[in-house]
């Protein structure tokens, strides 16, 4: 026998609200498969992220009809370095390369 408590919407928001669900990367089977379901997405471009990314969802089927956008992200990547971010992420300051005192 079983017995189902009522329970209202905010009573379950407030029991799940922390959970947090994460998705296995795909393969490119499943991502192709569900290429249908996203008609903007361009499956050449889409197979060009994925070979990127991965089978991370959201970067190959969210972004896939987004090429320019993209490419605008690759140019900004060439030109990056490691010695440009960190400098960029801690301020002109710090030298690169030197152990930061605790």
């Amino acid at each position: 026998m079983v017995a189902l408590t009522p329970c209202s919407a905010e009573q379950l928001y407030e029991k799940f609200k922390a959970l947090t669900l994460y998705m296995p990367p795909w393969q490119w089977g499943e991502i192709e498969a569900a290429l249908p379901l996203f008609p903007g997405v361009i499956k050449e471009f889409a197979e060009q992220l994925f070979k990127q990314y991965g089978g991370v969802v959201r970067a190959v089927l969210a972004r896939g009809h987004l090429p320019a956008a993209h490419s605008t992200l690759q140019a900004a990547l060439s030109e990056a370095s490691p010695d440009k971010i960190l400098q960029q992420v801690s301020g002109p300051s710090r030298k690169v390369g030197r152990p930061v005192k605790p």
